[in-house]
């Protein structure tokens, strides 16, 4: 007799875990320091956006920059 196959993906099993019985406490906010912010240099953006068409051009892609969407760690290029 076959056994039926397992599923490809197992599910996760999530376990949570109650801190106020283990008597483990947090370390405070304070230990982080306050972020920058950081400024959103436009004209580098755009400069990259045209390198970004140029490079696809010589690939033979004939592409348009419709939107850049900068983010605190990947800048997303959005093109037609």
């Amino acid at each position: 007799m076959e056994r039926p196959a397992e599923p490809a993906v197992k599910t996760p099993v999530v376990r949570t875990i109650d801190l106020s019985e283990s008597g483990y406490k947090l370390p405070p906010l304070s230990l982080l320091d306050q972020g920058t912010g950081g400024e959103i240099n436009r004209r580098l953006l755009e400069e990259t956006a045209r390198q970004l068409e140029d490079t696809l051009l010589q690939h033979g892609v004939d592409a348009q920059l419709t939107k850049i969407v900068p983010g605190p760690t990947v800048t997303r290029y959005e093109i037609e």
